[in-house]
């Protein structure tokens, strides 16, 4: 008796080989999507820039960039790719809010200003829009804040402050503990360290 089955199995397998082969911009935004599912941003990334020169993926790539940043607390980095899939006429109703977000925390206020304005209007997730309409109410504040005085300079210690966040400092033993996220192993969601605590032993000098 023939093992029809095991031959449709292995004909199904083969099907797949070759599509993937046949199609390898689909596979790699594939395996994209993939990590991107499982939060693992900074693994995405890279195959999702490799997918903007392929005109099919390019608008859908852009969103998915903008996403991986913002979902990574990176949302500065996000502003050009949300301005690149709105201009490739993506189709996801949120991207034109989050762009606004990020060219309000990239100081871009009056452009910021002008894009929550259209969603306002425009959007089709009534949350957002309700967001929208508060951004708009705050954000004309702007000018006005940025005109009063600044009594307070904060500047790194640079004996102790990275680039990084570093946070919750406590006194123990003569050293200072604190929290922040170093190089030692990486975090697939956001590039970044994981975060652990530190100790810092001051001198006479310091």
């Amino acid at each position: 008796m023939k093992n029809y089955p095991g031959l449709l199995q292995f004909g199904l397998i083969i099907c797949a080989w070759c599509f993937a082969f046949a199609n390898p911009a689909q596979a790699q935004y594939k395996k994209a999507l993939e990590y991107f599912a499982r939060a693992e941003y900074e693994d995405a990334i890279p195959i999702f820039r490799a997918c903007l020169s392929k005109p099919k993926f390019a608008t859908r790539a852009n969103y998915r960039l903008a996403e991986c940043y913002r979902r990574s607390n990176r949302m500065g980095q996000a502003e050009f790719f949300y301005k690149a899939a709105l201009d490739g006429n993506t189709y996801e109703d949120d991207a034109r809010f989050y762009y606004a977000q990020a060219l309000k925390i990239n100081g871009k206020y009056k452009d910021a200003e002008r894009e929550f304005n259209v969603y306002s209007k425009a959007g089709r997730d009534a949350n957002l829009v309700r967001l929208a309409k508060e951004e708009l109410k705050f954000i004309k504040n702007v000018d006005s804040l940025q005109s009063l005085r600044n009594y307070y300079e904060i500047k790194n210690v640079e004996s102790v402050n990275t680039a990084v966040a570093e946070f919750s400092p406590a006194f123990f033993e003569g050293k200072m503990l604190f929290s922040t996220a170093r190089k030692e192993g990486v975090f697939k969601t956001t590039g970044g360290g994981f975060y652990r605590i530190y100790s810092f032993q001051f001198t006479d000098a310091e």
